[in-house]
């Protein structure tokens, strides 16, 4: 059984294949507009019109629009009916079929996007062959949006930035929808400036990027315009006015003083224009910020004013003033003004000069005096007094500008007298000097002790390196002598530098030893000596004795000869450099160590003894209230004699008296070789020892501390303490 579908299909191609006529048209309509669309057909005079029926896309469908005729004379009174399908109630009135034109009109109100398609008018009749035409209705839609927005896609708002003047800006412009696909241009006024588009079917838009490069201040509130056009359809544009950062272009500063004095204010005032928003006045001095007093604008925030009370001091002459303007949306865009202080002052001394000049009698010292002043004609004066005494005879030198001014005054130091302080004062047409300007002619010292010598061997000679005190007198040379340091300790070579204390050893012979003696000199004398050794190959190497190198170096210089126990010197193989100062260091921290621990084991000990002590004054108490009361008992033993105290120790010698041992004998410090008495002994005295090396003489009467006093005891040999009775 064929379904009611592929029958009208094999009837469709039927009826195609047998139409007399078949017409196909197209039509363009833009949408919201009405729409006409033909049926071109002629029908033949001897028949007439049956039906008449519109379909849209699909023939075999539903029909849109019908006209039945078959019970009607003409086809011009028959019955209308509209598809509710396509039309649904309240849209009906939208399309209707005009019989009266020729040929007929089917015409369709308020068009809109869907209306878009092929149609087809079939016409049959009664005696001749079925009638098809299809129209292709063109719906015309111009975009439904056109938007102007940044890179990120935010629209923009009357207002397009605001961009940075000297930047690129960029504008994208997108229209959403229409057919066909507009085109977007950009314009500035007339002006085109760019023509370029992309159609992206995917977002349906066309989109346009303007880029307007190294914005120039001309743009400042232009009026830049997108433009979709088609020439189916009226264009549409969107305009955006560009705002603007801009850059200052004028700085100013001004000031109405003629004369700028110490100790008065002086009123700047700082004047700019040209940026957007309105730019941020700073002031600078000597690197530091200044607060400005007060600031100013102009109506349309183009003009910026600061004013700067600044009070005025002499260290500010000569310095520069600096206005700057900033625009801080705007990178690196400050632009700045520059005004010279010239403050006038009486004149001062000028800081950190040479107050103090070493002389020795005979010298001539010219005292050098720094005076600080604007305006710079100055009258210079010398006295010995204090109180602007009375002037001494001088002579001035004036100096170029940027330069202190001076006056030299010369001193023959020909006595002790000459050894004091000298004043100088200076005016000009602000005022004189307050505090006269103090210089001492002192005697010269000697330079100090050099420091750090060193010996340096860099395979081909030796190099002699010391550094000066940073405080030292001056030094007029630095010395170096190089001895023998064999048989009469000849003087080999003395090296001379005045610049600095670093010298060049020349033919050395690495199997000799040396001495070297390292020290300056100036008018008030000579330094201590610094002493090195340098020892050849020939002999092994010893360590350095500090204690022997003051005293027989002198005696080398002297001529005496004096090396009884003079130490070897120290081979530049094995040990190439030796400092005087160094081994005193090692000697002195030695030192220090062992006084440290012989601290340390006195305080033991006196705290050991003390507890000791403590406990024996206890135990005599005990004793003696037990022998005081054993005392009262008769001695019922006739055979034994009552033996004294005083009696006993004149009767034995050998034993230790014990009168008043108890209360003296914890504050013994040390005794002999303890290991030398017997155990009963060392119980009967508690005494802390502390071993002593006294083998050779065991007898020799040693001192024991007690109480604060010394009292003489003789060392028994091991034998007299075994035989004692304790």
């Amino acid at each position: 059984m064929v379904s009611d579908s592929l029958f009208g299909t094999i009837i469709f191609y039927l009826i195609l294949n047998h139409a007399s006529t078949l017409y196909t048209n197209e039509i363009k309509s833009l949408v919201g507009k009405e729409a006409s669309i033909m049926c071109n057909i002629t029908v033949p005079k001897s028949d007439n019109i049956l039906l008449i029926r519109w379909f849209k896309g699909d023939i075999n469908g539903q029909p849109l629009y019908t006209i039945d005729g078959r019970h009607s004379s003409d086809i011009s009174n028959g019955e209308h009916f509209v598809s509710h399908d396509t039309f649904p109630n309240g849209t009906s009135d939208r399309i209707k079929m005009d019989m009266k034109s020729a040929p007929y009109m089917l015409k369709i109100k308020s068009i809109r996007e869907q209306d878009d398609g092929i149609y087809f008018c079939r016409i049959d009749l009664h005696w001749s062959r079925t009638m098809i035409e299809s129209v292709r209705l063109n719906v015309i839609m111009p975009p439904t949006k056109l938007t102007i927005v940044n890179m990120n896609g935010i629209p923009f708002r009357n207002t397009a930035g605001p961009f940075n003047e000297g930047e690129n800006a960029q504008l994208k412009c997108i229209a959403s929808g229409g057919k066909p696909w507009p085109n977007l241009e950009w314009f500035e006024s007339e002006k085109l400036l760019d023509g370029s588009y992309q159609v992206s079917n995917e977002s349906k838009t066309v989109q346009s990027t303007l880029i307007l490069y190294n914005l120039e201040r001309r743009y400042l509130f232009r009026a830049i315009t997108c433009k979709a056009y088609h020439q189916e359809y009226q264009s549409m544009e969107e305009t955006v006015s560009l705002e603007m950062n801009l850059k200052p272009i004028y700085v100013k500063i001004s000031n109405t003083d003629a004369i700028k004095k110490n100790g008065q204010k002086s009123r700047f005032t700082c004047t700019t224009f040209g940026s957007r928003p309105p730019a941020i006045i700073t002031w600078h001095l000597n690197n530091r910020t200044l607060p400005y007093t007060s600031e100013t604008y102009s109506e349309d925030g183009n003009h910026t004013a600061s004013i700067l009370d600044l009070p005025l001091h002499r260290q500010m002459d000569g310095k520069v003033l600096i206005c700057k303007s900033e625009n801080k949306k705007i990178v690196n865009t400050s632009l700045e003004d520059q005004f010279t202080l010239n403050v006038q002052f009486s004149p001062v001394c000028k800081e950190n000069q040479r107050t103090v000049y070493p002389a020795s009698i005979g010298e001539l010292i010219d005292i050098t005096c720094l005076i600080e002043a604007n305006p710079r004609q100055v009258t210079f004066w010398w006295t010995k007094n204090q109180s602007h005494g009375e002037a001494i005879e001088m002579e001035t030198k004036m100096i170029s500008h940027g330069e202190p001014l001076r006056s030299i005054f010369k001193v023959n130091v020909e006595s002790q007298s000459d050894f004091r302080s000298y004043y100088c004062g200076a005016k000009n047409v602000i005022g004189s000097i307050e505090s006269l300007c103090i210089f001492s002619i002192i005697p010269q010292d000697p330079p100090a002790k050099l420091e750090s010598c060193v010996i340096l061997n860099d395979e081909t000679d030796y190099k002699v390196k010391c550094s000066a005190p940073d405080k030292s007198p001056p030094s007029i040379d630095h010395i170096l002598e190089l001895y023998e340091d064999e048989g009469e300790h000849k003087l080999l070579e003395t090296y001379t530098n005045q610049k600095s204390p670093v010298f060049r050893l020349k033919n050395i012979n690495t199997s000799t030893s040396y001495l070297i003696i390292l020290y300056s000199i100036n008018k008030g004398g000579k330094s201590e000596d610094f002493i090195l050794f340098l020892k050849g190959n020939k002999s092994a190497p010893i360590p350095l004795h500090i204690s022997d190198l003051k005293g027989n170096w002198h005696a080398i210089r002297d001529g005496t000869n004096s090396r009884t126990s003079y130490p070897p010197p120290v081979s530049p193989n094995q040990v190439p450099i030796i400092s005087l100062f160094g081994a005193l260091s090692l000697l002195f921290v030695i030192s220090f160590a062992i006084m440290t621990i012989v601290c340390l084991l006195i305080i033991i000990v006196r705290l050991k003894v003390s507890v000791n002590q403590a406990a024996r004054k206890e135990n005599n108490r005990n004793n003696n209230n037990d022998n005081n009361h054993d005392s009262t008992k008769p001695d019922f033993d006739g055979d034994h004699d009552i033996i004294d105290d005083d009696n006993v120790n004149s009767r034995t010698p050998d034993i230790i008296p014990t009168q008043n041992m108890e209360q003296s004998i914890a504050k013994v410090i040390l005794i002999d070789s303890p290991k030398e008495l017997t155990e009963n002994f060392l119980a009967f005295t508690e005494i802390h020892f502390v071993d002593i090396d006294t083998s050779s003489a065991l007898t020799i009467p040693v001192k024991i501390q007690i109480e604060n006093s010394s009292i003489p005891a003789n060392v028994a040999s091991p034998e007299s303490f075994r035989s004692t009775p304790v």
